[in-house]
Order: C-alpha cells, then sequence, then structure tokens
C-alpha cells in the first residue's frame, strides 16, 4: 500500500502538496468560491466530449452543479443495474482497526475460499509510509510490516492506550519525515510476543524451546533460533 524507501522520490514533500500543508493566498480561490454556481446538463458535457471541442476546459473555471437528464437515470425497481464485485478499481485502500488483535483482517462472511493470510517478521526494515494515511496516532516509531493479506499489507501498530479508549486528538494525514519502523529492542519484544501465541495452538508446528522473555533483547544480533522456531516456518492462514 505505502511507497517504501528505496524509491528516489521525496515521499515527504509530495505528501506536502498532497495534504495542503503548504498554505499561501491565492485571490483566484477565493473569486471561484464566491462565484455563481449555475447548472450544467449531462447531456451537454456529453456533446462536448463527442464532438471534442478545446474550449470545454473553459468550464473548470467557473462554479457548475450537474443536472443529470432523465435519459442517463435508470429508475428504482427497474431491475437494470448488475453489480459485479470480482474485480476492484480502488487506488487506494486503508483498514485501521479500533481495537486490540487482528479481527480487522477477517472478512465479514461465514466462509471465505479466497481469503489468505501470509505471515512474515522478517521485514522490520520496510516502513509505513500510506500517502493518505489518516491513523488517528502517530506511527513514527510504532509500526511493523507482519506479512500480507489477500495481497494487502499488514502492519502491526503499537498505539498509546488513549486511542483505544478514544480520549486522544485525531490526528490528521501523515506529515512527519519520521520513521516509523520499531527500535531493535521493540522489533524483538513483538516477536517473542507471536512466538508465545503461536506456540499455544495445538495443531501447528510451532514451539518454543525456553521461555520466551529469554532472549536478549539487548544483544548485536537475535538468536531466535535458540528461542523458538516461528521465523523458520512459513505461517498461511486460510478459511
Amino acid at each position: 500500500m505505502g511507497t517504501y524507501a528505496d524509491e528516489s522520490l521525496n515521499q515527504s514533500t509530495i505528501l506536502d502538496d498532497l495534504v495542503g500543508t503548504i498554505q499561501y493566498d491565492d485571490p483566484s480561490k477565493e473569486r471561484f468560491k464566491k462565484s455563481q454556481n449555475q447548472k450544467l446538463r449531462l447531456s451537454f458535457l456529453h456533446k462536448m466530449y463527442e464532438e471534442e471541442r478545446e474550449a470545454s476546459v473553459t468550464i473548470l473555471s467557473t462554479r457548475h452543479s450537474i443536472k443529470i437528464d432523465s435519459k442517463y437515470s435508470i429508475p428504482f425497481g427497474s431491475e437494470r443495474v448488475h453489480f459485479d464485485t470480482k474485480e476492484s478499481m480502488i487506488d487506494y485502500h486503508l483498514t485501521v482497526a479500533n481495537c486490540i488483535g487482528f479481527s480487522t483482517l477477517l472478512p465479514n462472511v461465514e466462509s471465505a475460499h479466497c481469503f489468505a493470510f501470509d505471515l512474515n517478521l522478517k521485514t522490520p526494515h520496510i516502513s509505513f509510509k500510506g500517502k493518505h494515511a489518516m491513523l488517528g496516532f502517530d506511527p513514527t516509531g510504532c509500526m511493523l510490516k507482519i506479512g500480507t493479506c489477500n495481497n494487502e499489507d499488514v502492519f502491526l501498530a503499537m498505539v498509546p492506550n488513549t486511542f483505544l479508549r478514544g480520549t486522544i486528538e485525531p490526528s490528521p494525514q501523515r506529515c512527519s519525515t519520521a520513521s516509523s519502523i520499531m527500535s531493535a529492542r521493540h522489533y524483538r519484544q513483538v516477536v517473542m510476543m507471536f512466538a508465545h501465541f503461536l506456540a499455544e495452538i495445538p495443531t501447528r508446528a510451532y514451539y518454543n524451546l525456553v521461555p520466551v522473555y529469554r532472549l536478549d533483547l539487548n544483544a548485536p544480533k537475535p538468536d531466535f533460533a535458540k528461542i523458538t522456531n516461528i521465523m523458520y516456518v512459513s505461517l498461511s492462514f486460510s478459511l
């Protein structure tokens, strides 16, 4: 979903332009807002499109509201509308959970044969950089990519308790250039948390050799193999 660190463009600069953090006075905007709103028929726009009129761009300089002609509308209950959801044309999709856990990944149906979640705890270097992400909290230093679900990236976020209680002021789109990547110590704690939970599943081949709290969080390199096997056994859930 987000852009990664190996891309050449400066994403913070692009984000500034997208969310309007650069403020400046523009008299033309005020004139546009104060201009009279005129009705414009959809049939007229259709005709301009078919005739490829170059002057059609001048319409953008004044305010209009679109009036849909009767021939372009379908009466309710006519049974002439068909929805096909096999293909998605959504350019950007972000889901933020409102509670602890991964329930937001589950489909809202009793059976979903196409559902799949692939856990991958080996990419702590990937940062979250959603261009239009309105998370409701500051993601600095608290995001970890943990895999993919139906070809979408899944990030685990360690959010403050104030966010879960709903007492924190919602934050706007992210404009900070600070990294969302967890510290090495924090990342190892999260891995051990998963090791503890997965070892409790009786039908899976995950186990811990010793208690997870024995992992040295400050060692130069983590030696996960001495604690657990979850980093070396693939994990995929499906319904």
